[in-house]
Order: C-alpha cells, then structure tokens, then sequence
C-alpha cells in the first residue's frame, strides 16, 4: 500500500526522478508508516497482556468469552517480533539497519547522493553522528536482535517439532526497543530538514519536521491506560471491582515503565 502510494505521488509531483531515487523515497516512507502500526501493535499487546493478567489473578471470569482476546494478544506478540525483526534486518529491502548501512559511505564522503535524493537542507556532520548511534545500538542490543530474528523465524515455520517458545524479551525492552526506534527516526527527519510526505491510514499528509515529536514515556502512559479503559467497557466489567481492577492494571504499567530506560538520542 504504501509503496505504490508513493509511486503516484512521485509520478505526479516529479515524473522523470530517476529509478534509484524513487527507489530509496519509498523505502523512507515505508519504514515510517511501519513503526508508527508497530507502537499501535505495542499498545494493544501490552495493555491486552496486563488486562489478562489481573482477570487471571483475580479469577475475575474464566469464560470463553475472553478467548478472542487472548487470541488477538498472542497474534500481536508474534507480529511484533515479525515486523521488529524486518525493520532491523541487516539484508531487509526497505528495514532502517539498511538503510543506514547503506548511506554511511555516501555520507562519510560527503553525502553527495543522499543530498540529491533527498534534496533538505542536510547537515552532513549530525547525519554521520546520528549514523553511529544507530550502530552503536545495534552492537549494544546484538542479544536481544538476533532473539527477535529468532523468533520472527519461529512465526513464520508452519510444523517445527523441536521448537520450544523461549520468551526472553520482557514488557520493558520490547517498549525500549520500539521507543528507540521511533525517536530515531524522528531525529532523522529533523536532521535531513525535509519536508516529508508520510502515509496515514492509506491516504498521504504532508508533515513539517517542527511537528515531530519525540515518543513521550507520558504518552506511551496515557495510551496503555486508554486501552485499558476500552477494554474494560467492551467486556462489561462494572460496579465496585472496576476501579480496583483499573488501579492495579495502572500500577502494573507504572511499575513497567519505571524500569523502561528510555534514551534521549
């Protein structure tokens, strides 16, 4: 979807850009729109996962009419994994680590080429800073990457006997994970100094780099608690439990998030 929306719009805004240009817009593009479904997939995991959490502990209902739920929580899990594993993939046709690798040696020369395609005001210094952070993280985190590659290929496997479900990535670092990405990306788009064209809900918006903002530990707060909510009316759960059940599922997502080390880039 979003790559042959950015092929219409490139055809009307600019038609003889050269193959190569449109090739790498796209991939921007794409990866954005991404990461922002990847923290909607966040939400709605996390906040399914402590939802069922405190039922199960509380013994609240053992019916059948949380399986959908359950369902959707475990389907969530596996794409999160899936969708990490490409975004991170050094060999992904459109995942940030290539697009990295790739710039680098156009960059530490001077970024002739980046600057063509993406035609901002580019500070070539910060980029080439920006760069290594990346990298940095990569060769920091190497464990818990090659774990979601791992199981990114246990998603996709249709019969493994052999398979054994190792969870080793908790609440905490799949927020971290995601919140890195996103801010990195934001802080890319404000050193590239671009006016950018991003995909929203199939449709293109033009977006100033001034509007952009980092990924708010408050927000990621606000959005867990909401969902909770939406959680709670779907399922009818009223009368005097509700408001303890909704303090201890807000005290589990405020203990979560105290042990987020979430990183300014």
């Amino acid at each position: 979807m979003v790559k042959r929306i950015t092929e219409i719009l490139i055809k009307n805004i600019v038609p003889n850009l050269p193959e190569e240009h449109k090739k790498w817009i796209n991939v921007f593009n794409e990866v954005q729109s991404r990461i922002d479904t990847l923290f909607e997939a966040l939400v709605s995991w996390y906040s399914g996962s402590v939802f069922l959490m405190h039922i199960d502990y509380q013994k609240l209902d053992k019916s059948r009419e949380l399986m959908p739920l359950r369902l959707k929580t475990h389907i969530f899990e596996g794409y999160l994994y899936i969708e990490l594993w490409n975004l991170l993939d050094p060999k992904g046709e459109s995942s940030i680590t290539k697009f990295v690798n790739y710039w680098t040696g156009d960059i530490n020369k001077g970024g002739k080429e980046f600057a063509d395609i993406f035609q901002g005001e580019i500070s070539i210094d910060d980029l080439q800073e920006h760069f290594k952070v990346f990298k940095k993280w990569i060769k920091d985190n190497k464990e818990e990457i090659n774990h979601f590659r791992y199981m990114r290929n246990k998603n996709f496997s249709h019969i493994d006997h052999s398979f054994e479900y190792e969870n080793k990535v908790s609440f905490e670092y799949m927020i971290e994970t995601i919140s890195f990405i996103s801010d990195y990306l934001s802080k890319l788009i404000l050193i590239m100094k671009m006016i950018n064209i991003r995909i929203v809900k199939g449709e293109p918006v033009g977006t100033q780099q001034y509007l952009i903002k980092y990924l708010d530990i408050d927000i990621l707060r606000f959005r867990f608690r909401q969902e909770l909510e939406g959680l709670l009316n779907y399922y009818r759960i009223s009368g005097k439990g509700r408001k303890i059940f909704l303090l201890n599922c807000y005290d589990s997502i405020d203990e979560t998030l105290k042990r987020v080390k979430h990183t300014t880039i």
